[in-house]
């Protein structure tokens, strides 16, 4: 299917740009490999939480974690199956511990300022295949994420329903952990691969 749906989109995008060189075909057939690769594994992930009855607090998660993400970028996994697995995983477990867990307000503070700080050194993190060259964009991308992730702080501090405040900070957890050197380190992938 997915071959299916590349080829198909490649040959429409040849037939009505002709002008596109390989090199623009490519970039285009790695961004429609992305979409369909990312919408299929949303479409299980939301059919399983449908069926666990946790669909309304994963769909938050996916958006709490998706406003950051788009602008962090971060470490991807090197086979879709395991991009599936651990998405699941993580998507359908954090509503769950979010029901768990309780923190003091003064830990949750803490620990959001702490991604505060490091999402400003080490956001966005690019990847091998999709480097962040432009130096300009990688500021704005800084600039963004870092604003975004004091507006979930100040959200946290306004609330008070335990349950959301959790699913925020781990929503800032979850992609921090996708930045990080450490995180590109254990997973042997390259870091920094705009320099290259």
């Amino acid at each position: 299917m997915e071959k299916w749906f590349l080829n198909k989109s490649i040959n429409n995008i040849k037939n009505s740009y002709p002008n596109y060189s390989e090199t623009k075909i490519e970039e285009i057939r790695y961004g429609l490999e992305a979409v369909y690769l990312t919408i299929t594994k949303l479409i299980i992930i939301l059919i399983i939480s449908c069926f666990l009855g946790i669909i309304k607090d994963v769909l938050i998660l996916l958006l709490l974690f998706g406003g950051i993400r788009n602008f962090a970028y971060g470490i991807h996994a090197s086979k879709s199956l395991i991009c599936l697995l651990a998405s699941s995983t993580i998507f359908m477990g954090v509503p769950y511990l979010a029901r768990e867990i309780t923190l003091p307000p003064h830990t949750m503070l803490g620990m959001a300022f702490i991604c505060i700080v490091l999402y400003f050194i080490y956001a966005p993190a690019d990847t091998e295949k999709r480097p962040l060259v432009n130096e300009k964009k990688r500021l704005l991308f800084k600039l963004i994420t870092t604003f975004i992730v004091i507006c979930y702080t100040v959200i946290l501090l306004l609330i008070n329903d335990n349950y959301y405040k959790n699913l925020i900070l781990f929503a800032m957890i979850m992609e921090l952990l996708m930045i990080l050197p450490i995180t590109y380190k254990m997973f042997g992938e390259p870091y920094n691969n705009y320099k290259k």
